[in-house]
């Protein structure tokens, strides 16, 4: 599951890809145990490989580990 997703977000930064993607991860709950797993859709500002996270546009930033699917809106990508 985490190399497609890394394959994803590889192609994501390699292509430059203006659509819509729509990420699901886990959010930990700072307040208490536990979390919930959250699904956002938005346009990627930038794929950071140095801190390991995701830019959306809105200033959503998401660590790649927390990840759990990406989906391109237009379905260029094929597993």
């Amino acid at each position: 599951l985490k190399e497609i997703i890394n394959r994803k977000l590889c192609y994501i930064k390699d292509n430059n890809i203006s659509d819509i993607v729509t990420i699901s991860y886990f959010e930990v709950d700072k307040k208490k145990s536990g979390g919930e797993y959250i699904t956002i859709s938005d346009y990627v500002k930038k794929v950071d490989n140095v801190n390991g996270r995701v830019v959306l546009n809105g200033g959503k930033c998401i660590n790649f580990d927390d990840i759990i699917s990406v989906d391109i809106a237009n379905g260029d990508f094929y597993d």
